[in-house]
């Protein structure tokens, strides 16, 4: 997104507040001072990023679009009603439907493990859990918030807090990534929407990321 928007063009655009000049666009600033100039090279090559931005957007929606062709089942729920199973399908004549005729709510097993999942993040994208004897690393902290996630702490001093979260998490199946002996005693804690893992790195947490593949704007 830094790179596909320019809020300068946009702004001038959007609110009519420009100059066409043979060697560009002229924009105010917006807190006054000398005129900007945008080059016309520059206008081609924010037009071509942003028209790239579009057409990878829109590889990806049909993508997932086309992940649900044959029609999945999935078990969620809407706002505050209960959960139920919805039958999402991207059909042959482009519609994409969601339908559900369950009599009344239903879970299943994923779900539930997702819920106990959620209820563990508060409503975070990552979540650490401090243990006894233990501290959130002020640089293990910083290299994560480098890759866009900042995490929320919850301190477990002692032990009759900590261990029912361990208890917890081994019960209901809730680990992505059951820790060793030696990453469960220097790693931390920590919890996203894939379950929990023991964290001692940023290379670590980024190795517990979906995988991106890089784009090159140039």
């Amino acid at each position: 997104m830094e790179l596909a928007f320019r809020d300068d063009i946009r702004n001038a655009i959007a609110h009519a507040d420009y100059i066409l000049d043979p060697e560009g666009l002229r924009l105010r600033r917006r807190n006054g001072g000398p005129v900007a100039l945008v080059s016309n090279a520059e206008i081609t090559g924010a037009l071509q990023i942003a028209m790239c931005f579009f057409e990878l957007l829109q590889v990806f929606q049909k993508s997932i679009a086309e992940s649900f062709r044959p029609a999945r089942t999935v078990v969620g729920r809407f706002s505050n009603n209960p959960p139920m199973p919805w039958t999402i399908q991207w059909a042959d004549d482009g519609r994409f439907t969601l339908s559900c005729n369950s009599p009344g709510p239903q879970t299943d097993a994923a779900y539930q493990r997702q819920a106990l999942i959620n209820d563990r993040l508060g409503g975070r994208m990552v979540t650490a859990y401090v243990g006894p004897g233990k501290n959130a690393a002020p640089t293990l902290l910083k290299e994560i918030s480098e890759t866009g996630f900042e995490v929320s702490i919850v301190d477990l001093a002692t032990e009759d807090q900590f261990a029912p979260l361990l208890s917890e998490i081994g019960e209901h199946g809730l680990w992505a990534t059951e820790p060793s002996a030696e990453s469960a005693r220097s790693g931390l804690l920590m919890v996203t929407p894939f379950g929990f893992r023991s964290i001692s790195s940023g290379d670590d947490f980024k190795a517990w990321l979906p995988r991106v593949d890089e784009v090159d704007f140039d």
